[in-house]
């Protein structure tokens, strides 16, 4: 069925607005709270349209417990978490132009580190982008429920 879609609705619609322009950038998804495998979807629709991979790996799960936990252990929960996103595209062919690390733990400044170990992996390293409870703050939680004055009767 997922061919179907892609075959009849997607791919052209894609094809013709790519006519259109230089480049396209293509968001992927997050759904966060909604389960699913994410990594594998995103691949999937990178491969279907035939378009390159900059990803993203949300560090926020590395900054656990960050006051008991050594630096050398955000690292390697990034660059795991960086290798399964970067396997999954490998595995359906498309192209990984880069990762960027999100919501690097503020306690953590060793940019560098990470991108030697993620030139080690054969993962290019485009940055890590500092975690910022300002921005957090602006986002609604997951899953999402609104409030009362959100909804319509």
């Amino acid at each position: 069925m997922a061919k179907d879609i892609y075959s009849y609705h997607l791919k052209p619609a894609f094809e013709e607005i790519r006519k259109r322009h230089d480049f396209l950038v293509t968001e992927g998804t997050t759904l966060n709270g909604w389960g699913g495998d994410i990594a594998t979807l995103n691949t999937k629709l990178a491969s279907l349209l035939g378009t390159s991979a900059v990803f993203v790996t949300n560090a926020r799960g590395a900054i656990r417990n960050e006051i008991y936990r050594p630096k050398e252990e955000w690292e390697l929960e990034i660059l795991e978490s960086a290798k399964v996103s970067d396997l999954a595209f490998k595995k359906e062919n498309v192209e990984v132009l880069a990762d960027i690390v999100h919501a690097l733990p503020a306690a953590m400044r060793d940019v560098e580190a990470l991108k030697r170990q993620f030139a080690d992996a054969n993962i290019p390293f485009a940055g890590a982008i500092p975690a910022s409870s300002a921005a957090w703050c602006l986002q609604k939680p997951y899953p999402y429920k609104p409030d009362r004055s959100e909804t319509t009767v």
